[in-house]
């Protein structure tokens, strides 16, 4: 009885360091700034990205004359913020399996380079090897409405007061721009403060309100943002909490 149970826990023991070994041997994870410079020694290598077209050849109708048309491919990108497409920085994934794909959505690839270049080369085009994971779509926030809560100072023996505020938020555009009314309470009444122009980037629940040299910015999470002021010279001027009214 106990050989066996001595045997059973060997087992387990080599089972969970074949596991390790396993996930050591795992193809490195690279960013797109990595694939200016091809290294040989990641011809396979996963990558976390967007989708941005779907390229599917069509048919060629029976009896008709088709001229040949590149195979079928997914170009991906780095950023789900995909409005201005010079920032964009692109690979062309070459696969039968255009149909897993949807524009968009983030997915964890494994792929190989295809093709021959010399190390140091950028990578333009690969081949998929595998779809390691499809992350879950991000459900944005309902931005819209009044927040109320506190905005207090960091910074001792400056200008700035402690308040109690009300922001009040309009739903971001299909680009992420939104407007942001700051009202601090006096004697129980708002009192407008100025209106910011900002950027809702539903990937990370976060807006960002440049204001001149001064940065606001918030993390979203429900139905609570937490905020910052970061002044000029990199300071941490104001600190934010702000719920949803109901």
């Amino acid at each position: 009885m106990l050989v066996r149970k001595h045997l059973f826990t060997i087992g387990l023991m080599l089972l969970a360091a074949s596991s390790v070994f396993s996930e050591s041997q795992k193809p490195a994870l690279l960013k797109f700034s990595d694939l200016q410079k091809y290294d040989p020694a990641n011809q396979i290598f996963r990558i976390e990205v967007y989708v941005r077209d779907i390229n599917k050849c069509p048919p060629c109708p029976p009896g008709a004359m088709c001229k040949p048309c590149i195979r079928d491919n997914v170009t991906i990108v780095d950023s789900s913020d995909q409005s201005d497409i010079s920032k964009l920085k692109r690979l062309r994934v070459f696969t039968d399996k255009t149909d897993k794909f949807k524009l968009k959505k983030k997915y964890l690839l494994t792929v190989k380079v295809k093709g021959s270049i010399a190390a140091g080369q950028p990578i333009d085009s690969v081949d998929l090897v595998s779809i390691e994971k499809t992350f879950n779509e991000a459900v944005s926030p309902i931005l819209g409405g009044n927040w109320t809560g506190e905005s207090l100072c960091t910074i001792k023996d400056s200008p700035c007061h402690d308040e109690h505020v009300i922001y009040r938020m309009e739903e971001p555009g299909t680009d992420g721009k939104m407007k942001l009314q700051m009202d601090k309470v006096v004697s129980g009444k708002p009192e407008p403060m100025g209106t910011l122009n900002c950027t809702f980037d539903p990937a990370t629940s976060t807006i960002t309100c440049p204001m001149q040299v001064n940065v606001w910015s918030f993390k979203v999470t429900g139905k609570e943002i937490e905020g910052t002021l970061t002044v000029a010279d990199g300071r941490l001027y104001r600190r934010i909490s702000v719920k949803k009214d109901e």
